[in-house]
């Protein structure tokens, strides 16, 4: 089920967590000195863009490629300098061969035909270029709210499974011919949020709006607000536990 952009992009700009700055960080590591081309697919309203962006510094170009014009527009209001947005696909990278020091991509790899982006990841990154993907996952395992809501989506959001996105990335990308290396770490970390930013969150999901339409809107709000309820702190906020994952792979030399 592809999302429906028209509908998700504000609130996906405004609501969508960030990512962990120094886990982030760690790419640059992975990256030669000097000027850097750098390519973000699947890039969304630029939440991963300009966080990568505010690691990278001055000295990266960064071509931010994503198929939806509601999410380019909604990421032209703070658009990252150094950052061009071009209308793309993942499957078919608007680069040259050899031409890109890092493909990065953020909570999208699930959307996109893997092998045949690896295999543009391939074709475009440099030798002893690097690819990075990252992900913020809600830790259900260890979060009892986590865990209410994604029961709530997997009554009411045709086809859900929490565990949709659980497949190995390392794994997949360790398995190509062109990977020298490939390295994974993640941090855990907790958000704070109001009942209004959690509901503002929620309606950005492709899988929550899909579950409003199916059970009806004031259903499935009625659900997550008694759910908030039931977690809520003494101020009324509720927090929300996620496993943020960093898997890397480089470029054979």
């Amino acid at each position: 089920m592809k999302p429906d952009y028209e509908r998700i992009a504000g609130d996906y700009r405004e609501a969508r967590p960030h990512y962990p700055e120094q886990l982030v960080a760690r790419i640059a590591g992975w990256l030669p000195e000097g000027p850097l081309e750098v390519l973000d697919a699947g890039a969304g309203t630029g939440i991963g863009t300009r966080a990568l962006a505010g690691v990278l510094g001055p000295w990266a170009s960064i071509l931010a490629v994503e198929p939806s014009p509601a999410m380019r527009r909604e990421a032209a209001s703070d658009a990252a300098p150094g950052t061009v947005w071009i209308d793309g696909r993942a499957e078919a990278l608007p680069a040259g061969d050899g031409s890109i020091d890092l493909v990065f991509s953020a909570q999208a790899l699930h959307w996109f035909d893997r092998p045949a982006f690896y295999r543009e990841c391939g074709r475009v990154l440099k030798p002893g270029g690097a690819v990075a993907i990252l992900y913020n996952n809600r830790d259900w395992r260890q979060d009892r709210f986590a865990a209410g809501y994604e029961v709530l989506l997997e009554r009411y959001s045709p086809g859900y499974r929490r565990d949709y996105r659980e497949f190995d990335i390392r794994g997949e990308l360790a398995a190509l011919d062109w990977t020298a290396s490939t390295h994974e770490e993640s941090e855990v970390w907790t958000r704070p949020m109001r009942p209004d930013a959690f509901m503002a969150m929620s309606r950005s999901s492709s899988r929550a709006q899909a579950a409003r339409d199916a059970a009806g809107a004031k259903l499935f709000d009625r659900e997550v607000e008694t759910l908030m309820d039931r977690h809520a702190k003494t101020d009324g906020s509720v927090e929300v536990l996620y496993r943020c994952v960093l898997t890397l792979a480089a470029k054979a030399g």
